[in-house]
């Protein structure tokens, strides 16, 4: 019965040996004469032996580890006998080079120190090892990517708490990772700003929202650069946010760029305002002394008491100055386009119609220089959306500059035509001096005129062109020269979508040839000009039309005439030695109001504003002749 149970007991003991997952076996330590241990042999050895070691139980049992591995290290024998002589277990990692695998030992003494047998418990952590290898090495590559990255960063946890930096922080504030855990980084925020951005990031938070702010860091050596904040949750596999990694990149260049940047825009708009200010103040005063000078040699042409030469001389004198208009013109022209000033009033224009105008205003240049004109209008009637008064200007242009530049007996042809369902052109062709190749992609260019030959020969300023393609594209259109090179003549093209709808008319203003000498008679006029010969050339002019004109030199003296005698309608400079055009308006509005006429050298876009919100019914750029006056005062009564 006793050896029945003790077999059973055995049986019973075998099976739970084999059932271990992880390797078991008994070893009895070999100790040499001095009592060093020098090997150990396998007793026992469990079923899953094999599996953990790769070695055969059949040929582990009764055989010594030098047996099976003769250059293995002692390191193992030597753990073992210790725990033999001192009875204390021991629990250790080794790499176990004989079979390839690391291992979890545990090992204690089995019975009393005379049988010299140990007991060992294997566990395979091979691939945890591993793992902690892969998982080490990452974090070694993470720390040398985020120490040496630009930027500096850092980490936080689910609440906000710091608990990491990387080198780049440190080296910059000069702090330590004691100073800066947790919510220490406010020690190097600019006073002024550690609360807001405090705040901010709390609420981040919260809302688990990316988080981005700029702000001043102060670093080791006192002073503040900005830095551009950026920080995002890190969530798990449900979603929670378990920390949040953030960066600052210094972006104290960037600002001081942007500021001198913004300080440079600021400048450039001052002196573009101060521009704006000089070409107006400029235009004003070049062209108020040619307002008496054009309005009296306009009465003079038609006087029939002069001798016929004398009436040539005035127009020569006439066309001058109008000429010198034009070039104060194109100044202003240039500085609207260049600033994006220039505001189109379009409507539907007659092409035919415009271009037969702009051909009738350049008759007198024509047969003066003795250049022939052919023109060949298109058979169909058809029109353009334009503002009528630019178009004008384009088609003046480029009229004008063939017949400059074409010799006496020349030709300049003029014709339209229809390209399509929704484009037309004019074509001005001449037989003049022509463009040299390496002139003609550059001769819509401002200032340019070929060369300075061309320009003492010829004059002017080189800007027709410029501000005629500038009109064009406003438009829609698109302008374009050819020439077959020097001496053989230049064409211009000039391309514009067709318009639809009604027309509007595109004839020129007759002045006031309706508004008969009765009518003119029986209308008073207050005229506020402080400009001595200006206020006499007016006078003149408005009475030999026909009106009772009443002359004021400043806005106190206009208030005060109007207080004493009623008026049906005014004309005013802006410019007033004690005022501006605009108080005359304000001060008559209260006395008694009126249609009023604004006669002014000032003709800058802003001013044409804001004497239309002032209420002028019309504004007259000086210098302007008799028709252009008295076919606005008839257009003021009308309305």
């Amino acid at each position: 019965r006793a050896e029945a149970a003790l077999r059973e007991s055995e049986e019973h003991f075998r099976r739970l040996f084999d059932s271990i997952d992880q390797a078991f076996c008994v070893v009895e330590v070999i100790f040499d004469a001095a009592e060093k241990a020098v090997d150990f042999r396998y007793l026992q050895v469990s079923a899953s032996f094999e599996k953990h070691t790769g070695l055969r139980v059949v040929d582990v049992l009764g055989r010594t580890a030098l047996e099976l591995f003769p250059t293995a290290e002692r390191e193992w024998t030597e753990i073992y006998g210790r725990v033999v002589r001192t009875g204390e277990a021991v629990r250790f990692e080794r790499y176990g080079r004989e079979v390839d695998r690391w291992l979890e030992v545990h090992a204690y003494r089995v019975g009393p120190g005379e049988r010299r047998q140990v007991a060992i418990l294997f566990s395979d952590v091979t691939e945890r090892r591993r793992a902690e290898t892969a998982l080490r090495e990452s974090e070694e590559r993470f720390r040398a990517l985020a120490d040496n990255m630009t930027q500096m960063a850092w980490m936080t946890d689910a609440t906000g708490w710091l608990d990491w930096y990387n080198q780049r922080w440190f080296d910059y504030t000069g702090t330590t990772l004691r100073e800066m855990a947790g919510w220490g980084w406010q020690a190097v925020q600019h006073p002024d700003h550690v609360d807001r951005v405090t705040e901010k990031f709390k609420r981040h938070l919260i809302s688990g929202e990316p988080w981005e702010d700029t702000f001043p860091l102060r670093s080791r050596a006192g002073d503040y650069r900005w830095f551009l904040s950026h920080a995002k949750p890190i969530r798990d596999e449900a979603g929670k946010i378990v920390r949040w990694f953030g960066t600052n990149t210094d972006v104290t260049a960037i600002r001081e760029t942007e500021t001198a940047l913004r300080v440079a825009k600021e400048t450039a708009e001052a002196a573009n305002a101060s521009k704006d200010r000089f070409l107006a103040a400029l235009s004003h005063e070049l062209r108020t002394p040619l307002t008496p000078v054009l309005m009296t040699v306009g009465a003079l042409e038609h006087d029939p008491g002069l001798r016929a030469d004398v009436r040539e001389d005035l127009a020569m004198i006439k066309r001058n100055i109008q000429l010198e208009t034009k070039l104060i013109d194109d100044l202003l022209d240039v500085s609207r386009i260049t600033s994006g000033k220039v505001v189109l009033k379009p409507e539907r224009v007659y092409l035919n119609e415009a271009v037969s105008q702009a051909c009738a205003i350049c008759r007198p240049q024509l047969r003066e220089q003795g250049v022939r004109l052919e023109l060949a209008l298109g058979g169909e009637a058809f029109t353009v959306s334009a503002d009528a008064a630019r178009l004008q200007q384009v088609l003046w242009n480029v009229l004008k500059n063939a017949i400059k530049f074409t010799p006496a007996e020349g030709t300049v042809r003029v014709g339209t035509a229809r390209l399509g369902a929704d484009r037309c052109e004019v074509r001005v062709s001449d037989t003049g001096i022509g463009i040299a190749p390496d002139v003609l992609p550059k001769i819509f260019d401002a200032f340019e005129q070929g060369n300075a030959g061309v320009t003492r020969q010829f004059g002017g300023l080189g800007l027709g062109l410029a501000i005629s393609k500038a009109i064009v594209e406003l438009h829609g259109g698109t302008i374009r020269a050819e020439s077959a090179g020097r001496g053989h003549g230049a064409t211009f093209i000039i391309e514009l979508p067709v318009g639809s709808g009604a027309a509007g008319t595109a004839a020129p203003e007759h002045g006031a040839a309706e508004h008969g000498a009765a009518a003119r008679g029986a209308l008073r006029l207050l005229v506020v000009e402080d400009h001595e010969n200006t206020a006499r050339a007016l006078r003149m002019l408005l009475t030999q039309a026909g009106y009772r004109v009443r002359i004021a030199n400043t806005v106190s003296s206009a208030l005060e005439t109007a207080r004493g005698e009623t008026f049906d309608l005014f004309v005013t400079d802006i410019g007033l030695p004690d005022g501006t055009g605009y108080d005359v308006m304000a001060g008559l509005k209260k006395i008694q109001p009126l249609p009023g006429i604004v006669a002014s050298g000032y003709g800058m876009d802003d001013d044409l504003k804001r004497s239309r919100e002032a209420g002028f019914a019309e504004h007259l750029m000086k210098p302007f002749d008799g028709p252009q006056l008295l076919a606005a005062i008839a257009r003021a009564m009308a309305r």
